[in-house]
């Protein structure tokens, strides 16, 4: 089986592999060979330990070199991204909380997910899940390795915050899931800007002055992480109402 007659499905969502979806299963091959050993290293753990959904299921190699990978498909699945406009809240509401169950897993096993934005998020009918784990980082071993969407800075004073951690993987799926939830691309303005600008445009959306000030918390803690899932459940309503 050539892995070229099958139809690339990554309609510009990935921007490190091409995806290919095979009798039911999702293939993600490589473009190029960037941080390979520590991809097997990711790989082998996650297909080994299988901590959360979607499961990575088996590698791809090709003469005896990794390549890829396969793993489980989550049909009918929008990115975070996509479900900004998505007026089903109690859907997104639940979608949130199941991805910030999986970070917390890949968090109490040690590794640090880095590359956390909109597009690695995604939510169907059952749930949210956390997808594109191949560049998960062990934190000092693999510092200011592999890519990433974006990096945070405090302010426009400060420079951006290179060394991705825990405080860095909550912030940053705090934005996505907001964006989501508010229906505002906040993601793009902390990108652009900084945590400081960001926070204006969260006093302007959200009216519950406790909920801001523990959103504006998680952002300012670096020294303590505090996720965002553990605030939202006491403000559910904030999100389920019928806007």
């Amino acid at each position: 089986m050539s892995i070229n007659n099958f139809e690339v499905i990554n309609d510009g969502t990935n921007s490190s592999a091409n995806l290919y979806l095979i009798d039911g299963l999702l293939y993600k091959v490589f473009y190029d060979n960037a941080f390979i050993v520590e991809k097997m290293r990711n790989l082998t753990f996650l297909i080994k330990e299988k901590p959360i959904k979607p499961n990575a299921i088996d590698l791809l190699e090709s003469d005896g070199e990794l390549v890829g990978y396969i793993q489980e498909f989550i049909p009918c699945a929008k990115t975070f991204k996509e479900g900004i406009d998505d007026s089903n809240y109690e859907l997104k509401y639940k979608a949130v909380l199941d991805v910030f169950k999986s970070i917390k897993k890949i968090h109490s096993l040690g590794y640090v997910i880095g590359d956390v934005h909109s597009k690695n998020f995604i939510y169907n009918y059952d749930g949210g899940y956390l997808i594109d784990l191949d560049e998960i980082r062990i934190p000092e071993e693999d510092d200011w390795k592999f890519r990433d969407y974006y990096l945070v800075k405090k302010n426009n004073r400060t420079p951006n915050i290179k060394k991705e951690s825990f405080y860095t993987d909550n912030v940053k799926a705090t934005i996505s899931s907001l964006s989501l939830l508010l229906g505002f691309d906040l993601e793009e303005v902390v990108r652009d800007e900084s945590l400081e600008t960001l926070k204006i445009y969260i006093d302007w959306l959200i009216n519950d002055d406790e909920l801001k000030n523990q959103i504006f918390e998680i952002f300012d803690r670096s020294d303590q992480v505090i996720y965002f899932d553990e605030i939202l459940e006491s403000k559910a309503k904030l999100f389920m109402k019928d806007k």
